[in-house]
């Protein structure tokens, strides 16, 4: 709250404050007679010092993404070089307006590249973190906003010409395309507003998919479809015994697979970070029995030397121990920065020998009694397990390193043959195990119900994104308001050369249209472009196959529709105004 309400004062104090500056210089003639300033014929220095210093700086911070490496530093670099250059160009009298255009280009070009594309040219900084969203939506907002208003006279071209196809409306389009081409910077900072606000509800939409692809997919649970989990587990040594002494039909219902969720037992891990070793808490440590990895049948994104094949792996699951399997949770996410190519901060670290192949590494961990335990990690899981997380031990190792370990709760996993209902089955099962505590799953169900949270959530965010969207439709309408105001002389002109009411109500209409239609596609364009890009990008969606784009359209219809729609409503308002004002009254006005 405290940086949220600094960061609005601060905003607005510098507004306030350029503002200010901008109308101490304002040349008293030029503003009595509303008339566009006259230049001076000697150039100042200062913008090509401070155009020297932004390219200085520029150079500064991209050399400082390179070397640490850090992809955000790096792009803003590279964003503020050409600017720099370009306002150089200007000061010696090139054309303003082609220099503007291949910088605006350049750097549309270098955020929308995809990941794979971008590091074989710059190389590889990394994913970057949340920042990048805010960054990227800004950087192509200018960019994008910055060749509009360069060719805002083509556009209002193309405007002009379809308009004069309608009869009765020629006068009104000619009138409302003038005015956004006379006044580009109101014109550009009303665009890039509604361009910046589009943007971001349409990548969050995208973001959305993308997530429900990536984690909520048919593998996030490896196949299972029901699961009984108790926190007494030791009276359920024989689950599958219990349930037919009890009575449950087990027709079409696999035996059960068990894991352990050993808790306190292990709670600690080694780990090496630039030559010094120290102690972490572990994500999470499960055992396993052969009849889970049987059920499973798990795949792995990565493998350890020795280990040719998934079944070689699974197999030592089976049979070894003191081997493990771990999640790629356990390399990216306990930290945060990637350290190397698949290790993490706080996270294990392995030597990569090919895309597929890694080095036998051992992880040392630590329990409750203070005794260290030496794992060799065979295999990291694949990423389309997105529901399997921390390591899995194998069915051999808990009896020998601790014979008398008690869990904190036991989870017994069920796979069905597709003639019973998972709802069914879990309920059963839970009715017959209520004396052990035991609660039972149906695993599609529990996934939905998080999905439906996860969607909640986004949806949320969204709204609260969409309130943005409201304050710009609320500004059109101050905007046509203070238009009306300042014009009025304009306006009592225009009707006393002849211009109708409804004409002049209409070339108001034109001029908001043409502004929140340009800023509103423009910020469909570039969210796809950007989810088009996450959708490809393994840091985004986990390495998960398969993920395929979606253009989010009851979303992006629904946001130009309401932006359109209520931004049009607010300037019919003024435009009513302007059309009924007297020619008499207006040219009184002062």
């Amino acid at each position: 709250l405290v940086i949220a309400y600094s960061l609005g004062v601060i905003i607005t104090f510098m507004a306030v404050i350029l503002s200010s500056w901008r109308a101490s210089r304002l040349n008293v003639v030029a503003a009595l007679r509303d008339i566009p300033e006259v230049k001076p014929p000697r150039q100042s220095k200062r913008p090509l010092i401070f155009a020297s210093l932004v390219i200085m700086l520029g150079a500064y911070l991209l050399y400082i993404g390179e070397t640490m490496p850090s992809l955000s530093w790096f792009l803003i670099g590279i964003t503020m070089i050409p600017f720099g250059i370009a306002s150089i160009a200007s000061w010696f009298g090139l054309n303003s307006r082609w220099v503007l255009t291949v910088v605006g280009v350049f750097v549309l070009v270098v955020w929308s590249m995809p990941t794979d594309q971008f590091n074989s040219i710059f190389g590889d900084m990394g994913d970057g973190g949340i920042e990048l969203f805010l960054l990227s939506g800004l950087a192509m907002v200018a960019a994008s906003t910055l060749i509009i208003m360069q060719h805002m006279d083509l556009l209002l071209k193309v405007v002009q010409m379809a308009g004069s196809r309608v009869k009765g409306w020629l006068g009104a389009v000619r009138l409302g395309v003038s005015y956004p081409k006379a006044n580009g910077g109101r014109s550009g900072m009303t665009i890039a507003m509604f361009s910046l606000i589009v943007f971001s509800i349409v990548v969050m939409a995208s973001v959305n998919s993308i997530f429900n692809q990536a984690f909520m997919g048919g593998n996030a649970m490896a196949g299972i479809d029901v699961q009984v989990q108790t926190f007494s587990p030791g009276s359920l040594d024989d689950i599958n015994a219990e349930l037919e002494e009890r009575g449950v039909d087990m027709s079409g219902v696999s035996a059960a697979g068990r894991v352990d969720m050993l808790g306190p037992v292990i709670d600690e891990m080694q780990i090496t970070e630039d030559g010094e070793t120290e102690w972490v808490p572990i994500q999470s440590v499960n055992a396993v029995d052969e009849e889970w990895v049987n059920l499973t049948n798990l795949e792995f994104g990565q493998r350890a030397q020795g280990y040719d094949s998934d079944e070689a792996i699974r197999e030592a699951m089976r049979t070894d121990s003191n081997v493990v399997v771990v999640s790629t949770t356990m390399l990216q996410s306990q930290g945060g920065v990637t350290t190397g190519d698949m290790g993490a901060a706080n996270g294990i670290s392995l030597t990569e020998i090919d895309d597929e192949t890694f080095e036998p590494y051992t992880m040392t961990v630590r329990g409750t009694a203070g005794e260290n335990i030496d794992l060799t990690v065979i295999g990291v899981i694949d990423s389309e397990y997105s529901m399997l997380f921390g390591a899995y031990l194998s069915a051999p190792t808990i009896p020998e390193i601790a014979p008398d370990m008690q869990p904190m709760f036991t989870t017994f996993s069920f796979v069905l043959d597709g003639s019973r209902e998972a709802e069914t089955v879990a309920a059963d099962m839970e009715k017959a195990l209520l004396q052990f505590g035991a609660q039972g799953i149906d695993v599609a169900e529990m996934m939905e119900e998080f999905q439906a949270q996860q969607n909640g959530f986004m949806t949320v965010l969204q709204w609260f994104m969409g309130l943005g969207l409201i304050v710009g439709v609320a500004a059109v309408g101050v905007i046509s308001y203070r238009a009306v105001v300042e014009r009025r002389q304009q306006i009592g002109v225009l009707r006393a050369l002849g211009f109708q009411g409804h004409t002049i109500g209409r070339a108001f209409i034109i001029e908001t249209g043409i502004i929140v239609i340009l800023g509103s596609l423009a910020g469909v364009i570039l969210g796809l472009i950007v989810s088009y890009n996450l959708t490809t990008d393994d840091g985004m969606t986990g390495g998960v196959d398969g993920i395929e784009f979606i253009v989010p359209w009851a979303t992006v219809g629904i946001t130009l529709g309401l932006a359109i729609g209520m931004a049009l409503i607010m300037s019919w308002l003024p435009a009513r105004q302007a059309s009924r004002t007297l020619p008499a009254e207006a040219l009184r006005y002062e």
